[in-house]
């Protein structure tokens, strides 16, 4: 404990130190130096199993640190981070109310991604919440910015299209928790057929991957027997692995 305490007292010196430094070049050009150190002092305060208002205003320093410097990756791990933070403490709700916020900021920039992002930690905050049937509204919203992301020149990635295929599996397992299984199935079935009509290998592999998942839990409840023998037979051919992983 002690030496954790001492831990933290020098980071925080430490962040002095690299806030001066930036300061004194006139342009935040190293931000990264006092990311890391927020980071520490985030792990830090973990150890201590203590979440102080301080820590949480560490944070907005970072989002704006990230923002800076272009680095999208750490601001939404920062998001996430935030979003834990609530959920951990008890308290989905602020959770729910900062992601709206941060919702309406992306929206105000046009930023597709970070609106995409952020439509879809809003869903998985209701999901914590059980209220599935909300959650099932903001991942179609993610969703159809996703497919838009993805059509587009700039979504040609392999990245994009594992997004877009998880949000689909949010949306899946939406459904799955409110009972709709049929819903399930017919979503995935949609949208592996469009797939195929354009000749998308690449995301109809992903796909699959997520059709896995749930039919795997589906096969308990009293599975598709049509579904899962499509499955069998992808799995049959190597396209596909029980062993592999998303």
């Amino acid at each position: 404990m002690n030496q954790n305490i001492q831990a933290l007292e020098l980071f925080k010196q430490a962040l002095v130190i690299a806030k001066e430094e930036n300061n004194t070049l006139q342009e935040k050009l190293q931000p990264k130096s006092e990311i890391n150190i927020f980071s520490d002092i985030d792990q830090v305060y973990l150890g201590l199993n203590q979440y102080p208002q301080a820590m949480m205003d560490f944070f907005q320093e970072v989002l704006t640190d990230y923002r800076t410097i272009g680095d999208r990756q750490g601001e939404q791990n920062t998001l996430t981070q935030i979003r834990e933070f609530y959920l951990s403490s008890g308290q989905p709700l602020p959770a729910q109310e900062f992601f709206k916020q941060i919702l309406k900021f992306y929206n105000s920039i046009g930023d597709d991604e970070g609106e995409a992002h952020s439509l879809n930690q809003i869903g998985k905050v209701y999901s914590e919440l059980q209220q599935y049937d909300q959650a099932l509204d903001w991942h179609r919203q993610a969703s159809v910015i996703y497919q838009q992301i993805v059509n587009s020149p700039a979504g040609d990635s392999k990245t994009w299209r594992t997004v877009e295929a998880e949000t689909l599996g949010y949306i899946g397992n939406s459904y799955f928790q409110l009972g709709q299984y049929n819903q399930v199935e017919d979503l995935f079935r949609q949208k592996l057929n469009s797939l195929r009509k354009i000749g998308d290998r690449d995301r109809e592999k992903i796909l699959l991957k997520i059709m896995r998942r749930y039919l795997k839990e589906e096969w308990e409840l009293k599975a598709s027997v049509g579904t899962a023998k499509e499955l069998f037979t992808r799995l049959k051919q190597g396209e596909i692995s029980w062993q592999e992983q998303l």
